[in-house]
């Protein structure tokens, strides 16, 4: 398996919206067909290694070094090396009918964190996050106790006080890097799902102060990662009994374009899983300027709630002005929306803690409101969690296209 080949960032600028692709290809096997599909390949002369979908049996990339093709049987999503000739022949074997147990050969794209949209200020040492009044947190009985939330991104601070004994698991689907999370998006939207509910000295800003936390490095610390790596960390969690991904990135999309295949099988397939993947719909709006960009991929999916962003401007709860809006074609509208402006966390060592603008925020706000709902109904399953966190939502009077459903609230 080669190693996914990275734009550098200078690179990356040249290109927005698309933000490049690696050598790599994903391939997505038919429902039902993964077991013909890997068969095909095989009989075609690739070196197939499989991800068996259990905590004993996930296969890492570093692990797949010497295969052409790894394939995530419970994502039913396989990364196929840049080899020059393997794209050729593995087209042959994708079909339109029904005989094809392949449906769909693409470029491995890149992803990156989003860059917070306002600058940063003073964290209070004491006291409670407007956020976390704005959606009924400080008034739940609930803490997100038994449920397991996985942040997929740049990592975690492991030394954060803050998140003594609160992680269960750890994973880097990045060849060579650690779960330490030197970049401090990871760590910030770890800190609002599920910081403590008595911080070691800031401010309450967390949700779910009690819930299990699964790390996933799908996000190198320079902030960009490739696809193949947050379909890896996914089923890593997934096998890990995570009932929620929190997927703080994005890939612009522009306007007329569908969601992406690759994505929307993970969505799936997550769904199918009792787990709920929940994306940040993107920073890159101007609304000033009546600049609306699309809702970014992967949040665009169909099998993925999406989130916009809201924030206080002179005490009143308005769409904030860099996110996201709806409307670019099926499955691409805004699920939902979330505090995202000037939101406290924690940050690596030694700085401890900051604030941040962003959908990000408000993906991981959602991720840690979902643990609550859970800790309240474990036996929702992920279609009727989602379900549950729309129907719920404090309606605003804003168009559903740039806040879905309303304002998330926590469960009472």
């Amino acid at each position: 398996m080669r190693p996914a080949k990275l734009p550098t960032h200078a690179q990356l600028a040249t290109r927005h919206p698309r933000y490049g692709a690696t050598t790599r290809y994903l391939i997505v096997f038919r429902d039902g067909a993964l077991d013909a599909g890997m068969d095909a390949l095989r009989r075609a002369g690739f070196a197939v290694m499989e991800s068996g979908g259990t905590a004993e049996s996930h296969v890492s990339e570093s692990e797949a070094a010497d295969a052409d093709v790894l394939v995530f049987r419970k994502l039913g999503i396989g990364i196929l090396s840049g080899a020059q000739d393997h794209l050729k022949r593995v087209s042959e074997l994708v079909s339109t009918s029904h005989a094809s147990p392949i449906v769909t050969v693409t470029r491995e794209k890149v992803v990156r964190t989003l860059q917070s949209a306002g600058a940063a200020v003073p964290v209070p040492s004491s006291g409670v996050g407007w956020w976390l009044n704005a959606a009924r947190v400080t008034t739940s009985p609930f803490s997100g106790k038994g449920v397991k939330i996985a942040i997929a991104d740049t990592g975690l601070d492991l030394n954060h006080p803050d998140f003594a004994n609160r992680v269960t698991d750890t994973y880097s689907a990045i060849p060579g890097a650690t779960p330490q999370d030197m970049a401090g998006h990871g760590t910030q939207c770890a800190g609002i799902a599920a910081g403590p509910t008595v911080p070691s000295s800031a401010q309450r800003y967390g949700i779910a102060g009690n819930c299990n936390i699964a790390v996933a490095k799908v996000i190198s610390d320079s902030g960009i990662g490739a696809q193949g790596w947050v379909v890896a960390g996914c089923e890593w969690a997934l096998t890990r009994g995570c009932r929620i991904i929190c997927l703080a990135m994005e890939d612009a999309v522009s306007p007329g374009e569908p969601a992406d295949p690759v994505y929307e099988k993970l969505g799936k397939q997550c769904l199918d899983n009792r787990t709920l993947l929940i994306a940040a719909a993107g920073n890159d709006s101007h609304r000033a300027m009546g600049d609306l960009r699309p809702v970014s991929s992967p949040a665009n999916c169909v099998s993925i709630m999406g989130v916009g962003a809201v924030g206080m401007y002179n005490s009143q709860l308005q769409v904030a002005p860099f996110s996201n809006a709806g409307g670019n074609g099926p499955g691409s509208d805004v699920d939902i929306a979330a505090p995202g402006v000037s939101i406290a966390s924690a940050c690596p060592l030694p700085v401890k803690y900051t604030t941040g603008s962003g959908t990000s925020q408000a993906a991981a706000f959602v991720s840690g409101i979902a643990a609550l709902v859970l800790e309240k109904n474990p036996a929702l399953n992920a279609i009727e969690l989602w379900q549950f966190l729309c129907q719920t939502a404090q309606k605003l009077p804003f168009a559903s296209s740039d806040v879905g459903a309303g304002l998330v609230q926590a469960p009472q």
